[in-house]
C-alpha cells in the first residue's frame, strides 16, 4: 500500500469520525425549533457524505489531469492535497445547517472561511499527522 492509499484510508476514518461526532452532539434547543434532533443529525450527516464524495471526485479529477507525471512522490502529494482540500468543511457540518451559514460564522470570527479552518485543524491542531 502506497502513502496515498494510506491517506485515503485515513480520510475515510476521518469521515466516520466526524459522522460519529454528529451522532453524539447534543444540540441546543434553539437549533431544534424547526426540526427534531434526529432530522437535524440526518441532514448534517448527509452534508458530510456529500463532502466526502466531493473530495473523492476531486482526487479522480486531479488524477486525470496529472496522469502524465511519473513522479510517484509528486502524485501522492497532489492526490492527498485534492483529498484534503475541503477538510475545513467537515467540522462545519457538525455545527451549521449550511456551508454558507458556516462561512458567514467563521468570517464574522476573523477566519477567511473553510480553507483557513482546514489549515488550522490540519497544522495547528496537528491532524495532518494522520495523513
Amino acid at each position: 500500500m502506497n502513502n496515498f492509499e494510506k491517506n485515503e484510508k485515513n480520510f475515510k476514518k476521518m469521515y466516520y469520525y466526524y459522522t460519529e461526532r454528529v451522532k453524539n452532539v447534543v444540540y441546543p434547543k434553539e437549533e431544534l425549533e424547526n426540526c427534531n434532533e434526529k432530522e437535524l443529525k440526518k441532514r448534517r450527516i448527509e452534508m458530510l457524505k456529500l463532502k466526502y464524495i466531493h473530495s473523492k471526485r476531486v482526487v479522480e479529477a486531479v488524477k486525470r489531469i496529472n496522469d502524465e507525471s511519473k513522479n510517484e512522490l509528486l502524485n501522492e502529494l497532489v492526490y492527498t492535497s485534492g483529498l484534503l482540500h475541503d477538510y475545513g468543511r467537515f467540522i462545519q457540518a457538525i455545527y451549521h445547517d449550511s456551508y454558507l451559514e458556516a462561512e458567514k460564522f467563521y468570517k464574522s470570527h476573523g477566519y477567511n472561511g473553510h480553507g483557513e479552518v482546514g489549515y488550522k485543524l490540519l497544522f495547528e491542531f496537528n491532524e495532518i499527522k494522520n495523513f
